[in-house]
């Protein structure tokens, strides 16, 4: 049996190649005179023909294969080749946003998601920063707010089983604006009806970043929320604070004993109903994956709903404990 010898070319300078040569799990076969020379991927450092190459605007270089399976950051566009973030996402997007370790460290980050900033991004008259995708989808102006708020009264009204006898009037504040009123009532604790905030997934520690605020005093009822949210964000914020609104009523001179699992359990369990009505799964879904009076709270209401129905969450949101 006669047999052919195989001759070998450089994929590289694409001469013969006549004894020792370098071949890659890749499939690259290579000279000795381009292994020495030739630039390498910065990723899977195998030398690098130009074809299907890639060389970023900082000068990386990847080979085909890696630009094909390398995540570009959604900020600056460079190639990540060691880590990568994400943030939990207030509006839907196609794919994950991925940023690298220096936008992360280097740039701005919106305050409502804590992505990193970049082109597109918006800054608030309060100097609060919105990211594009937040930007994209944010509720302006009062009558855009207000409309959303008339969303909120309607989804509130298929859920409970009583009317809300009193619509509290709607503020709309800024963020420096939200902190002077949450301390202001804080010196005021005690009086009837008492308050309640709602709270968005920013946790600085003991610092929260508050989007909205429920209190009743003397008799009268008012909801504080801050400017520039997201539809969806806005949404669910009102709703929770409606909550806030509507146990209040049933509650009237008891409220200020309710418990405040039951309490923000309740307004939780409000917002998610209202949120899933809307198709917001995303971020109906996301509060019960918390571990904190909110998150433990919207679960007890959703065992008890599910386990002795509908109006047996409405039961204890009347009485205020379980």
């Amino acid at each position: 049996m006669f047999g052919v010898e195989e001759t070998r070319f450089c994929h590289l300078c694409g001469k013969r190649i006549s004894g020792r040569y370098f071949q890659y799990t890749n499939g690259l076969t290579v000279c000795v005179a381009c292994e020495r020379t030739a630039p390498r991927c910065a990723r899977c450092n195998a030398p690098t023909p130009a074809a299907g190459a890639r060389v970023s605007r900082k000068g990386v270089l990847l080979c085909a294969r890696c630009v094909r399976e390398t995540f570009a950051c959604d900020i600056c566009a460079e190639p990540i080749l060691g880590s990568w973030y994400s943030f939990q996402e207030l509006v839907a997007t196609p794919e994950p946003r991925r940023y690298c370790a220096e936008c992360v460290r280097d740039r701005p980050r919106c305050d409502l998601c804590q992505s990193p900033t970049g082109s597109g991004a918006l800054t608030l008259t309060d100097g609060q920063y919105r990211c594009v995708v937040c930007a994209s989808d944010l509720a302006l102006g009062e009558p855009a707010i207000r409309l959303v708020y008339t969303e909120a009264l309607a989804q509130l009204g298929r859920i409970v089983d009583a009317p809300l006898r009193h619509t509290p009037p709607l503020e709309v504040v800024s963020r420096r604006r939200m902190g002077e009123t949450r301390r202001v009532y804080a010196r005021e604790a005690g009086l009837p009806g008492g308050a309640h905030g709602g709270v968005s997934g920013e946790d600085g520690g003991s610092m929260r970043h508050v989007l909205g605020f429920f209190v009743r005093t003397q008799g009268k009822p008012v909801i504080y929320v801050e400017a520039g949210l997201t539809r969806g964000l806005l949404l669910g914020t009102l709703a929770h604070e409606l909550g806030h609104a509507w146990q209040s009523e049933q509650l009237g001179a008891a409220a200020g004993a309710i418990d405040p699992l039951v309490s923000e359990g309740f307004a939780e369990w409000i917002a998610y109903h209202t949120l899933m009505a809307r198709g917001l799964r995303t971020l109906a879904t996301r509060a019960r994956e918390r571990q904190d009076i909110y998150g433990r709270g919207l679960e007890r209401l959703l065992a008890i709903e599910r386990e002795r129905g509908r109006a047996e969450a409405l039961r204890v949101a009347r009485v205020g404990r379980v």
